[in-house]
C-alpha cells in the first residue's frame, strides 16, 4: 500500500474532507498536531483502535489518548472536577493530556482505554482540531511511529516508518510539525496533591507551569 500525501495548507479542504472519508472506514490517519504527527483513528470504534495498535506494533495494554474538539465534546465523555476544569481552562487548546474518570456508556471503546475506567483527553489546535469537529466524534491518536521509535516531527518521518501501512496522510505546507515536543500529561486524583493545589491557585492566566514541574 502506498500513502496518498495531502497537503493541508493547499488542500485544506480537501484534506478534511479525504481525512473524514479514510477515518469514517475505520482506518487510521496520520495527522500534524501543534506537537508532533499522530496516528488517529475513531475512538468509538474497536476495529479503528485495533488497526493503531497494529500499525504501531503498540501492546493493548497501553491506552490510548483520545482528542476532543472543545471542551463541551470532553465533557460529554469524562468527569471533570473543579480542578481538572481549571487546567482545561488555562491550557487548552494545547499539549496537554488530562486522565479523567469515563462517563458511563461514554461510546469510546475500552480498547482506547485498555479497559480502564479513566482515560486520557487531550484538545489540539489546529487542523486536528478542524478535523475532529468535521468527523464529530472523538480521535484515538499516539505518535504516527512504531512503537519504541523516535515520535515523528515531520511528514518524511512518518512516510519512511509507516508509509506501506498507511493509505492516507496530511501534512502541512513544507511538511513539518510545529513543536516537535511531546505533550505533559496530569491524572485528576481523588484528593490533589497540596503542590496542586497551590498551582492552580496561583494561576489567573494562560502561560507555562512553574519552572521544574515535570513533563
Amino acid at each position: 500500500m502506498t500513502a496518498q500525501i495531502i497537503d493541508i495548507t493547499r488542500e485544506h479542504d480537501g484534506a478534511l474532507a479525504k481525512a473524514c472519508a479514510v477515518l469514517g472506514d475505520g482506518l487510521p490517519v496520520a495527522i500534524p498536531t501543534e506537537t508532533v504527527y499522530g496516528l488517529a483513528a475513531d475512538a468509538t470504534n474497536p476495529a479503528a483502535i485495533t488497526r493503531i495498535y497494529e500499525t504501531k506494533g503498540r501492546p493493548r495494554f497501553n491506552p490510548l489518548i483520545c482528542h476532543m474538539s472543545d471542551l463541551d465534546m470532553a465533557e460529554r465523555y469524562a468527569e471533570f472536577d473543579p480542578i481538572s476544569r481549571k487546567l482545561a481552562e488555562a491550557f487548552w487548546p494545547g499539549p496537554l493530556t488530562l486522565i479523567l474518570p469515563l462517563k458511563p456508556e461514554s461510546g469510546i471503546h475500552a480498547l482506547a482505554t485498555a479497559g480502564l475506567d479513566t482515560v486520557g483527553i487531550r484538545l489540539p489546535k489546529g487542523f486536528a482540531s478542524e478535523l475532529i469537529r468535521a468527523f464529530g466524534k472523538p480521535l484515538a491518536a499516539p505518535s504516527a511511529n512504531t512503537s519504541g521509535k523516535v515520535s515523528p516531527t515531520s511528514a518524511a518521518h512518518v512516510a519512511d516508518d509507516l508509509g506501506d501501512k498507511l493509505c492516507s496522510y496530511h501534512r502541512r505546507w513544507g511538511g513539518s510539525g510545529r513543536g516537535g515536543v511531546d505533550h505533559r500529561s496530569r491524572r485528576r486524583r481523588r484528593d490533589p496533591a497540596p503542590e496542586t493545589r497551590r498551582s492552580c491557585r496561583g494561576r489567573d492566566r494562560k502561560g507555562d507551569w512553574p519552572p521544574g514541574d515535570p513533563a
